[in-house]
C-alpha cells in the first residue's frame, strides 16, 4: 500500500510541475465580489490543493471511526485473553485437584481391600 501511495504522489507532483510550466498565462478569476489575477497554474494548483484538503477533511470521520473501533477491538481482545488465561488456570487447578482426589480415593480403596480379607477370616 505504501509504495502505491508513493508512486501516486510522485505522479501527481510531476503532473503538477508540468502543468505549472505549461500554463504561465495570467488569468482573471471572478468570485462573488472579488476579482483576482494570477497565473493559470496558480489557480489550478490552488484548486488541486483545495480538493486534496476537502477529501482529507471528508475522510477524517471515517478514519476516526475505524481507529475507535480498532481500539475497542484491541481492548476486547486483551479482556478475552485475560479471561482465557484465568479459565486455563482454573482448569489446571481443577485437574490437579482431580488427580489428588483420584490418588486419595485409590489409596482409600487399597487400604480398604487390605483390611477386608482380614475381617472375613
Amino acid at each position: 500500500m505504501r509504495p502505491l501511495v508513493l508512486v501516486l504522489a510522485i505522479v501527481v507532483v510531476a503532473a503538477t510541475v508540468i502543468l505549472a510550466v505549461q500554463n504561465l498565462a495570467t488569468v482573471s478569476v471572478y468570485f462573488v465580489v472579488w476579482q483576482i489575477e494570477a497565473s493559470l497554474a496558480a489557480f489550478l494548483l490552488l484548486t488541486l490543493a483545495a480538493g486534496f484538503l476537502a477529501s482529507f477533511l471528508l475522510s477524517m470521520p471515517t478514519v476516526i471511526q475505524k481507529n475507535w473501533k480498532i481500539a475497542n477491538h484491541k481492548q476486547r481482545i486483551v479482556q478475552l485473553e485475560k479471561e482465557s488465561n484465568e479459565m486455563i488456570e482454573t482448569i489446571s487447578a481443577q485437574r490437579k485437584r482431580i488427580e489428588y482426589l483420584e490418588k486419595s480415593f485409590q489409596q482409600e480403596i487399597e487400604s480398604t481391600k487390605s483390611i477386608e480379607p482380614k475381617q472375613k477370616q
